[in-house]
């Protein structure tokens, strides 16, 4: 029973003051106890006892340099983001859709450099 009064106590107390209490209510043999403790037909069931630890300054102060750093990193890298370039629409095919860098015309060698030549040179051959 003194075990139920000891498992109600720490249910009841705030996390931040249960390593406090806890080690001035429970001592070695009833923590053992709590480990594997079930009641009422394993309707309550504990598994294990997890404490917090109370010196956390040190993995605190890690996490708040990893964190100032990541600010850093994406701050660094919105300020050397460049603008995205408008695509401009192909001249040749009429959809809203298709644009120069993906028109198979534009990417053959040669023709899409010099389109004026080329069609001038077509129609100016000797037969």
């Amino acid at each position: 029973m003194e075990l139920m009064s000891i498992l109600r106590l720490m249910l009841q107390t705030p996390i931040a003051d249960h390593h406090s209490s806890r080690d001035k209510a429970l001592d070695r043999e009833d923590r053992s106890q709590l480990l594997h403790f079930s009641a009422r037909n394993d309707v309550i069931v504990i598994r294990g006892v997890h404490y917090l630890a109370t010196d956390t300054s040190a993995e605190t102060r890690k996490l708040e340099g990893n964190l100032d750093a990541l600010v850093n990193l994406v701050t660094q890298l919105v300020a050397n983001q460049k603008p995205a370039s408008l695509a401009r629409l192909c001249g040749i095919r009429s959809s809203n859709d298709h644009h120069t860098s993906v028109c198979p015309s534009s990417q053959q060698s040669g023709v899409d450099e010099h389109l004026e030549a080329y069609a001038t040179n077509t129609y100016s051959r000797p037969t």
